[in-house]
């Protein structure tokens, strides 16, 4: 079943009663919970632009990390939607957002547990169909009074990306018209002039293609070429052996590896001996 993932929320940030959220959207942790005489509630929201209107959605978790949880007991932490316009400078524990009065999901955190994972299906839809209604969701321990706890789940901020909270939107794959697929081809001709130093052709973005470069010497001096490859086009890797041509030799330059830019470089076999060099560039996207 296909799947999209969105990460990292676009605002996440914890809020008491005297500290808003725009005081901690920094943080690389999210609070929930009570500790001696402060409450602790978290807040996320990202941007669903990404999800087209028509994708058919069967499924959407909102899922967190567990960075600690101290207790040999479990906890319920419900999520509440909010459901109208929020500034992270005004929003605190005094000042709260408004969210509906019952919560539309609920997990347990145990001292086992490694995730929090909310079901919220139903309010995905509604801000894939009423984008302007997605204010994000609230996260409130149950009966923090009670149980005098605090979790921290990784935020947004937090340095490994791999911890990040998200949301997994599963989805039906919308039904395929077939049609004749036809490749994209690069064809690019070139003739230049070897010196005594080395020159290099202006590199191309052949990250989608099978390629080849065939080096012709239409000269009559010798020449040395070879391929070399690159992720940014600033450090170059040679990606073929050193091939000496002779006038009317030619040599096929072919790259093992994939990377996004290709040149070929070459230079005169003897010095003050120039010679011309006709490179051809060929291939497609299958």
């Amino acid at each position: 079943m296909p799947c999209k993932y969105i990460k990292p929320p676009s605002i996440d940030a914890y809020i008491t009663r005297h500290r808003p959220a725009a005081k901690t959207m920094k943080r690389g942790y999210l609070l929930i919970g009570k500790h001696a005489n402060s409450c602790f509630e978290s807040i996320s929201q990202w941007d669903l632009a990404s999800i087209p209107d028509n994708l058919n959605i069967i499924g959407a978790t909102a899922n967190f990390y567990l960075a600690n949880f101290d207790s040999s007991g479990s906890i319920e932490i419900e999520v509440y939607p909010i459901v109208s316009h929020w500034k992270p400078s005004h929003t605190s524990l005094k000042h709260p957002p408004l969210t509906s009065p019952c919560p539309i999901a609920v997990d347990c955190v145990s001292a086992t547990s490694k995730q929090l994972s909310f079901g919220i299906t139903a309010l995905v839809k509604e801000w894939q169909c009423h984008k302007g209604s997605n204010f994000g969701i609230l996260l409130r321990m149950k009966e923090p009074d009670i149980s005098c706890q605090v979790i921290s789940l990784f935020s947004g901020n937090y340095r490994d990306s791999r911890l990040w909270p998200y949301i997994e939107i599963m989805y039906n794959p919308p039904d395929e018209i077939p049609c004749i697929y036809k490749p994209e081809t690069i064809n690019i001709s070139d003739t230049v002039q070897t010196a005594n130093d080395w020159s290099y052709t202006k590199p191309l973005d052949i990250f989608k293609y099978n390629y080849t470069y065939i080096i012709s010497n239409t000269g009559t001096k010798p020449a040395v070429v070879y391929l070399a490859v690159s992720a940014d086009c600033h450090y170059w890797l040679e990606q073929s052996a050193k091939y000496t041509l002779a006038p009317g030799e030619s040599a096929a330059l072919v790259s093992n590896i994939i990377t996004r830019f290709a040149r070929v470089t070459f230079r005169s076999l003897n010095s003050n001996q120039k010679t011309t060099l006709s490179i051809c560039t060929q291939g497609r996207t299958t």
